[in-house]
């Protein structure tokens, strides 16, 4: 028995030895690590098992399998799409297999991109298609593809929509905003070409100290809406704007702004005690500060006495 191709070689009664024929395709090539331990074991009733052995040799893949898309951006929301895997040589010429290749397609991201099934090379040719799934999510992926016996590659595909993204836009809001205090401002929607889009519903959504009001509203005629922020507290305040219109590709952003807000001080209402209880506080230690400063003062006259009284004796 040969690992790591598991192959079975028969050495003839009166000989010493026998040839046998390693295929790429029989073992996983690492483009990290080349090193390949091949062993073999006698097998069968009686084998003797000393006689097992091994062997290190490294590999040096003449070829690599490589994704080719045929364009970088494929329609989200378009459920059929065709990619293609190729086996090349390390100079990107096309390599002709005599037989069969089995490849592995995977993609880093299920949520945007899906692989439905592996494909086959077949001998006789360098190239196969694989076919993709869209989930209607618009982002990058890495399609990634390998083969025993040859290096895998990978590329970067984008899912992107066919409609026209939105996007959003804050005008006259200030960088700076003070605490308690009411500010408007308006919030833009227009499409990627620089034009207004009207009934754009926009959500927002607060992080932080503070409310805006109202959290959902429409863009009216000129693609604008206007509303209004009332921080709490500091150091900022931000939120997440999602807008959505029918016809195009939802959009999203995010602003911060700066809270403008002073130090606490401690009084009646951090305490969240009536003010009456806090003066018969503050008279009950002024009242034991007198005390004390009259204790002294007696104190202070007893101590001078005596020290009359022995200056007399």
């Amino acid at each position: 028995m040969v690992t790591p191709t598991n192959g079975l070689v028969e050495i003839d009664k009166g000989s010493t030895f026998a040839f046998t024929q390693l295929r790429s395709d029989s073992f996983d090539v690492s483009i990290d690590d080349t090193k390949i331990l091949l062993t073999v074991e006698p097998i069968g009733e009686n084998a003797d098992l000393k006689l097992e052995g091994s062997k290190s040799f490294y590999t040096q893949p003449s070829s690599q399998i490589k994704v080719t898309l045929p364009l970088d951006k494929i329609n989200a929301d378009h459920q059929k799409n065709i990619d293609v895997i190729q086996l090349v040589d390390l100079q990107g010429n096309p390599v002709i297999p005599k037989f069969d290749v089995k490849s592995k397609i995977v993609s880093s991201e299920n949520s945007i991109i899906q692989i439905i099934d592996d494909s086959i090379i077949p001998a006789g040719s360098s190239y196969t298609t694989f076919p993709i799934k869209t989930t209607g999510s618009v982002d990058n992926a890495i399609i990634s593809a390998s083969a025993k016996g040859v290096n895998g590659t990978s590329s970067v595909i984008n899912a992107a929509s066919s409609q026209l993204q939105l996007q959003i836009s804050t005008g006259n809001l200030m960088d700076v905003v003070n605490v308690d205090v009411p500010v408007e401002f308006r919030l833009f929607v227009d499409d990627e070409n620089l034009d207004s889009v009207s009934g754009t519903s926009i959500k927002i959504i607060p992080k932080g100290e503070g409310v805006i009001t109202p959290e959902v509203v429409r863009t009216n005629s000129d693609g604008s809406a206007i509303v209004s922020l009332t921080a709490f507290d500091g150091p900022n305040i931000s939120f997440d704007i999602i807008a959505t219109a029918e016809g195009y590709a939802e959009g999203k952003d995010s602003f911060t702004v700066n809270v403008d807000s002073p130090e606490k001080t401690f009084n009646a209402i951090d305490l969240e005690l009536p003010e009456w209880i806090v003066y018969l506080v503050i008279g009950g230690i002024l009242m034991v500060g007198v005390v004390v400063f009259m204790f002294l003062k007696k104190s202070k006259a007893d101590l001078e006495e005596d020290w009359e009284e022995e200056n007399e004796i």
